[in-house]
C-alpha cells in the first residue's frame, strides 16, 4: 500500500515487524491484519460480534454472548458436536470435537 505521494503506507520489515505510517479504514485494518495472520501460519476466521470462540486440545468451543441464536460450526467437515450445534443460543455455548 502506498500514499498518494508514492511513499509506502503499510512496509515489512523482515516477517515479524509491520509498521503503517498513516490511518486505515476499518475494512484495511481487517485485511492487513488477516493477511499477516495468514503469513505467520494461522487461519482467521470472522466472526459475528458477539461470538467467542476457543480451542482447547481437539475440542472447539463457541460462547454467544448475544441475546439471540447465531449460526455456528466447527471449521473441518469431520467436526461433531459435543454439546449444543451448529446453531449456538443466546447466552449458551457448544463444544465441538475437532476431527
Amino acid at each position: 500500500a502506498t500514499l498518494d505521494n508514492g511513499r509506502p503506507l503499510v512496509t515489512l520489515n523482515g516477517e515479524r515487524a509491520c509498521y503503517v505510517a498513516g490511518g486505515l479504514d476499518d475494512a484495511a485494518w481487517l485485511r492487513l491484519f488477516e493477511d499477516r495472520a495468514r503469513a505467520a501460519g494461522l487461519a482467521p476466521r470472522r466472526l459475528p460480534a458477539d461470538l467467542r470462540v476457543s480451542r482447547i486440545g481437539d475440542f472447539e468451543i463457541a460462547l454467544n454472548f448475544s441475546s439471540e441464536a447465531i449460526a455456528w460450526a466447527a471449521p473441518t467437515p469431520a467436526s461433531h458436536p459435543v454439546s449444543g450445534g451448529p446453531r449456538v443460543a443466546a447466552r449458551g455455548l457448544s463444544i465441538w470435537r475437532l476431527g
